[in-house]
């Protein structure tokens, strides 16, 4: 009997032992974050219209506010 073995999600990168700083660089977070907001606002709009512009809102405030990050809570 062979037992499958799921691999486990990835972890949402944590701050990288640099306190005050993303664990990423900008131009990551689509990558890292894109999919997983997307289907949050999803669920709650219910519009996938509205829930698009809504996490490209969110990543341009994440762009333009950076280096007021204080490392208080993670990225995601």
């Amino acid at each position: 009997m062979s037992k499958s073995v799921s691999k486990p999600e990835p972890a949402a990168p944590s701050l990288a032992g640099e306190q005050n700083a993303p664990s990423l660089e900008p131009h990551l977070w689509v990558e890292a974050y894109g999919d997983y907001l997307f289907r949050y606002a999803n669920v709650r709009l219910r519009n996938a219209n509205a829930s698009e512009e809504v996490v490209q809102e969110t990543f341009l405030n994440g762009v333009k506010y950076q280096q007021q990050y204080s490392g208080a809570g993670t990225e995601r």
